[in-house]
């Protein structure tokens, strides 16, 4: 049995690349290879995918209200607030990133200081309707507006920052 358990362990570590050199090619490599070698360039494109997300998910909130709003709504209130809860996430996963690279590259700049403050305000007001939506609170559904009104700062943000960036760099 434990021949087994152990057979297990280290047959799934190798399949999955645990301490393993034979999966050396993995998706983060590619990724990095992908990024572009100047520091200020690294922090607009993390700054343009975060705001790419941003307006993905306003749109997508949008679509989640109009389901809630739908008689017979298409969605429940914590279906909804899952939905919501997942981009609020994804959006602070994103802005982590972009510090990432600002850690990284030791260039701070007044933009991107102005769209992390917007994205984290956006991740605060998302983590809040989602919260009210799974809750079942009657606040939940209207709170959706909040969520894209800050989204949309947050794009906004982005592309101001990401045009803040290259000005500095040529």
């Amino acid at each position: 049995m434990i021949r087994w358990v152990l057979w297990l362990v280290v047959a799934g570590g190798v399949g999955t690349g645990f301490g393993s050199g034979l999966v050396s090619c993995s998706i983060y490599h590619k990724a990095r290879a992908d990024l572009p070698p100047d520091g200020l360039e690294r922090i607009a494109l993390r700054i343009r995918q975060a705001g790419d997300i941003a307006a993905e998910a306003a749109a997508d909130i949008q679509h989640t209200a109009d389901d809630l709003a739908a008689r017979p709504p298409r969605l429940t209130m914590s279906e909804a607030g899952g939905i919501v809860q997942s981009w609020g996430w994804e959006l602070a996963r994103r802005a982590d990133s972009v510090r990432d690279a600002i850690t990284k590259t030791g260039a701070d700049l007044p933009a991107s200081g102005v769209f992390l403050a917007a994205a984290d305000r956006a991740v605060v007001r998302l983590d809040a309707s989602a919260t009210a939506l799974n809750r079942g609170l009657p606040e939940g559904p209207g709170s959706l507006t909040d969520c894209r009104e800050a989204l949309d700062a947050v794009a906004a943000a982005a592309a101001e920052a990401v045009k803040a960036i290259r000005a500095e760099n040529n």
